[in-house]
């Protein structure tokens, strides 16, 4: 799915989407103990949730490198 595409645009759409969710909206499934359904059904609706899947169990990773690079902008706002 994201082969064709460079590491630095895919995370720069990461990031965008991350700005959806900011620091309240962490904090309040950390006070909640709530699950990030809307963060989780937002990647999965781009198709980002399948990055880290391996490939032999239908997802879109890549290998571990390439996914864990793209990956690593993701910080919650709650801990930065």
């Amino acid at each position: 799915m994201f082969k064709d595409v460079d590491n630095e645009e895919i995370r720069g759409a990461l990031r965008r989407l991350c700005e959806r969710f900011p620091g309240e909206y962490w904090r309040k499934l950390d006070a909640d103990r709530a699950y990030p359904l809307d963060f989780v059904d937002a990647l999965t609706g781009v198709g980002y949730l399948a990055t880290l899947i391996p490939e032999e169990y239908s997802g879109s990773r890549p290998g571990a490198f390439g996914g864990g690079r793209r990956w690593s902008c993701i910080t919650p706002p709650m801990f930065v």
